[in-house]
């Protein structure tokens, strides 16, 4: 029975080392709730009040939402959104996220 726990937290810790391993990694992270910006990280300082407007402006979240990109090295600008948004929002943040980056 001890034998089988140990492999099995083995292969959990195994299964956590691969995931953190092969999740996308993202430059900018975004969390925005009701009242605003939570947190931010990644942008550079020269578009921080330009962000801060922006987000202040469209404050139609229904709850917390967080916003993750990064640039390709393609140019494609890849975004991770979690949270209740909807896609016209989305394509606003797209929009936006593509000026600043």
């Amino acid at each position: 029975m001890f034998g089988f726990l140990i492999r099995l937290l083995a292969i959990a810790l195994v299964g956590f080392v691969v995931w953190q391993v092969m999740r996308p990694r993202y430059a900018v992270r975004i969390v925005i709730g009701k009242q605003g910006i939570k947190h931010h990280k990644g942008l550079p300082a020269a578009y921080e009040t330009t962000m801060l407007e922006f987000f202040e402006k469209h404050r139609s979240f229904d709850g917390d939402v967080t916003i993750c990109a990064t640039r390709q090295t393609d140019g494609y600008l890849r975004l991770a959104f979690k949270g209740p948004v909807d896609e016209g929002m989305r394509q606003q943040v797209r929009n936006f996220l593509m000026t600043v980056m």
